[in-house]
């Protein structure tokens, strides 16, 4: 498995979990050989497993000689293919001699590649040019050996020689901003496109994406059809072309600034009328409540084909890496205020509706101090908007329209801006003022909630239920994480373990279950008493206290996955009040009142016999 640092931080978490589970495993005999930049998260996780789990060995700290010898066959023998499939049909009449290219020069080669495998593949990609001559490109490559750092001995000869046919050129110019556009969008993307979808979201031809890769075969992945995703055959790539050491050169390419052209593309690719942008009901759903599963996903695909989903959920990570202040009538504010139920309903077909809770959070960050009363607002009210209509809104999207803005409160910037009360809707309820205290209902079970839980860290929140079942949702964003089930009978107890790494359940079907809160997987089935109503663990992961009496569990706590301790608990649920150092601070309405409930520092997690989990955040001087 090469460069786990590129990937998303949720996959890295899952490869370093089933690593960690490598030795438990006996009945294959399977190994895992493994590369990384040595990035905190990874390093971490390497850091929770026992010692026997992995051997590390530092790369850059591997003799050079070992890593010459590893090179210079490698050069060798890709050198001898070129010359081989050269010599077929040579382009200048002459075929190469069988000793090209001689020892001394594959010696200066692989000095000049050690200790990086990508600078001896990208020159062997070059000189591996079907319309040009082998020697030339050779030579090239020789000429920049002395110059500036590696990378630049690796790359600038691939630049370079895409330069010199435009430099004399009158449209020279126009060719370096396309580079830029085309090139600098490829590096920059937070998840790579093909031609076709990269083409849509910068709003310029197909043919001029193409002749702009041409050159770059070397360093890009590129194939024929115009599906398949582009994306640079190694990351230092990307970092040379936004180094300072190229930012005066027409090919430097100005991370921020292609960043800030990004989000441009995006809002004016989703503003665009129907049916190329966002609109109401874009998946022609035939009634208000229609289920969002009812859709194909051929159907999904065709109304909102690659490049518009990458804007919808890509557009604020680039708004964030451009560095730019949103302030009010700007293009953010202006969007939203057209299309942010739009958006809304395209993140919920694409089943990404929760994630609109982190990019409005995304957008808050960048709000200007100065000149953004209004757009400051919105957002807040967005947010909030979107926690309390996220679980209607993934199940049923054209409802965001609906139930949504009937049921918002009174002074809702979002029902007052983008809202309109469905015609059928002849008479509406009087709803609050302003939104609650309540930040937002989990949606799931489907009998009363028992038992509910934060981990230390407060990332999850675990409810027991009389339907068998254990939930773990997302606490920020109240997205469903894992069902757990197995329990025959009415779960009433869960707790975490002082690290976060396991989860107890206590159910009447007379057993006790350990769960891995992280993959859903469970780990240990013990006998129990059908009394037990009240469960936690020891300090040392090693016994459940229970009502009942302890029970000893054998779990090795390396085996599984450690969440770091955080918070504290502040406030205390005393029957109808909320207390605060001793005083009562909040009376709970009826409705509110539960002897199930969790704590994580000022947030409050209620289960009700509706099956709901409600949510409090209290601040609290």
């Amino acid at each position: 498995m090469d460069a786990l640092d590129e990937c998303k931080t949720e996959d890295m978490d899952t490869v370093l979990q089933l690593w960690s589970n490598l030795s438990h495993i006996t009945n294959v005999r399977l190994r895992l050989f493994l590369t990384s930049r040595p990035e905190l998260p990874i390093q971490s996780g390497f850091n929770k497993m026992s010692p026997g789990a992995h051997h590390d060995m530092i790369l850059h700290e591997v003799p050079r000689p070992i890593v010459h010898h590893d090179i210079l066959p490698f050069l060798e023998d890709k050198f001898a293919e070129i010359r081989k499939k050269y010599n077929v049909d040579p382009l200048s009449g002459t075929p190469l001699p069988d000793d090209w290219p001689n020892n001394k020069i594959l010696q200066e080669l692989t000095n000049m590649a050690v200790p990086l495998f990508i600078v001896a593949a990208t020159v062997s990609r070059f000189v591996d040019d079907e319309e040009r001559d082998p020697q030339v490109q050779l030579n090239k490559v020789l000429q920049d050996r002395e110059i500036g750092s590696q990378m630049a001995q690796t790359y600038l000869p691939v630049l370079k020689q895409m330069a010199a046919s435009w430099n004399n050129r009158a449209d020279g110019w126009q060719l370096y901003d396309e580079f830029r556009t085309v090139v600098g969008s490829i590096i920059t993307l937070a998840e790579p496109l093909s031609k076709a979808a990269l083409a849509a979201l910068l709003n310029i031809p197909p043919e001029t994406v193409a002749l702009r890769l041409k050159p770059l075969r070397s360093v890009l992945q590129i194939r024929m059809d115009k599906e398949s995703l582009i994306h640079p055959l190694h990351l230092s790539f990307s970092e040379f072309l936004t180094s300072q050491e190229l930012q005066n050169q027409p090919f430097g390419v100005d991370g921020p600034a292609t960043h800030g052209m990004l989000v441009n593309q995006c809002l004016e690719l989703l503003s665009h009328p129907r049916p190329e942008g966002l609109s109401e009901n874009m998946c022609n759903l035939t009634y208000p409540g229609q289920p969002r599963r009812d859709l194909a996903p051929a159907m999904v695909q065709a109304r909102l084909p690659p490049a518009i989903q990458y804007a919808c959920r890509y557009w604020t990570h680039h708004a964030q890496q451009s560095r730019t202040e949103i302030r009010d009538d700007g293009d953010v504010h202006n969007f939203l205020q057209r299309h942010f139920l739009h958006w809304l309903e395209a993140l919920s077909l694409l089943d990404r509706l929760a994630e609109a809770i982190k990019y409005v959070q995304i957008l808050q960050s960048l709000v200007s101090p100065q000149d953004s009363t209004r757009v400051s607002a919105f957002l807040e009210d967005a947010r909030r908007f979107v926690l309390a209509n996220r679980y209607i809104g993934e199940l049923a999207p054209l409802q965001l329209y609906s139930s949504a803005i009937v049921f918002a409160p009174q002074t809702s910037v979002v029902r007052q801006v983008c809202g309109q009360i469905p015609v059928w809707v002849t008479e509406c309820p009087i709803t609050p003022a302003t939104w609650s205290l309540e930040l937002q209902k989990l949606e799931g079970h489907t009998d009363s909630v028992t038992a509910v839980a934060f981990p230390p860290d407060g990332s999850l929140l675990a409810s027991a239920s009389e339907d068998q079942t254990v939930r773990l949702w997302n606490a920020r964003t109240g997205q469903a994480v894992q069902t757990l089930k197995g329990h025959t009978d009415y779960v009433k107890a869960v707790a975490f373990s002082p690290d976060g790494s396991l989860l107890a359940s206590a159910s009447y079907d007379k057993t006790v279950r350990l769960w891995n809160p992280v993959t859903g997987e469970q780990l240990q089935r013990l006998d129990g008493d059908p009394l037990i109503n009240d469960i936690s663990f020891t300090m040392d992961n090693k016994t459940l206290l229970t009502n009942r009496g302890p029970i000893c569990i054998g779990i090795d706590p390396a085996s599984v996955k450690t969440l770091n301790a955080d918070g504290d608990n502040t406030l205390i649920l005393n029957h109808d009040w909320l207390e605060h150092g001793g005083h009562r601070i909040l009376w709970l309405p009826q409705e509110y009142r539960s002897d199930v409930s969790a704590f994580y520092g000022s947030r409050l997690a209620i289960g009700q016999k509706s099956g709901r989990v409600s949510f409090l955040s209290i601040e609290y001087a």
